[in-house]
């Protein structure tokens, strides 16, 4: 869908408002700033000679005036660095075929630990993670619950507390494994894998009781 954000902007201007735009050009991601200050709007008759030429664009630069916190914020946020810059940086790592770990880690920080990104190279992680370093390991478990923090559950495809289980697994830290196999079976359902899982936890916590239960469940 095709957006004329300068439209937009004028619009947010006449209401007494000003915009905020990404100085890239060359970006497939357009992301803009739009503040209304509920202040009166300039869109009377009598004002008509401020839309012309030069105006809009200074009255906006007297508003943003107002607002340096925020105008900062925005330039680090998004002209420094973009979800544009980051979406070509995740297509170049795509194209290398398979990145290393460190390299997926180091995306998954520059993101936040995004789910997305943690679910589109999940595999990779999972296995690699048992023969990595031990600051790259402890780094990924420290950030696997902001992984979770992050998602929305949006894609009922995508079982994310069930990876973060694997992972957790993976490293053989069976409680933590458990606490997101049991989140993924309220989330998204029961299924036999879960169970099997969650009965190889119990398994090498030595609770052989739950063990034999979720083994007997899963068949």
């Amino acid at each position: 869908m095709m957006v004329n954000y300068h439209a937009i902007g004028c619009y947010v201007t006449s209401r007494g408002g000003f915009s905020l735009y990404n100085t890239q050009d060359d970006s497939s991601l357009q992301v803009s700033c739009f503040v209304l200050l509920g202040e009166n709007d300039v869109s009377d008759d009598s004002n008509v000679n401020l839309f012309l030429g030069n105006g809009f664009s200074s009255m906006d630069r007297e508003r943003k005036c107002q607002f340096p916190v925020l105008c900062q914020a925005y330039h680090e946020s998004i002209n420094s660095f973009s979800p544009n810059d980051f979406f070509v940086m995740q297509g170049c790592l795509q194209e290398e075929g398979k990145p290393s770990l460190k390299s997926v880690v180091s995306l998954l920080k520059l993101s936040d630990w995004d789910s997305d990104v943690f679910f589109k190279y999940r595999n990779l992680i999972i296995s690699q993670v048992p023969e990595t370093t031990v600051k790259v390991r402890n780094d990924l478990c420290r950030g696997m619950p902001r992984v979770w923090d992050n998602y929305f559950m949006l894609d009922g495809s995508k079982d994310i507390a069930f990876e973060i289980g694997r992972f957790y697994y993976g490293v053989q830290r069976y409680s933590d494994a458990l606490a997101y196999y049991e989140i993924s079976t309220e989330t998204v359902g029961q299924h036999h894998v879960t169970f099997h899982n969650m009965g190889l936890c119990h398994y090498y916590l030595r609770n052989k009781d739950n063990a034999l239960f979720y083994f007997e469940v899963s068949n």
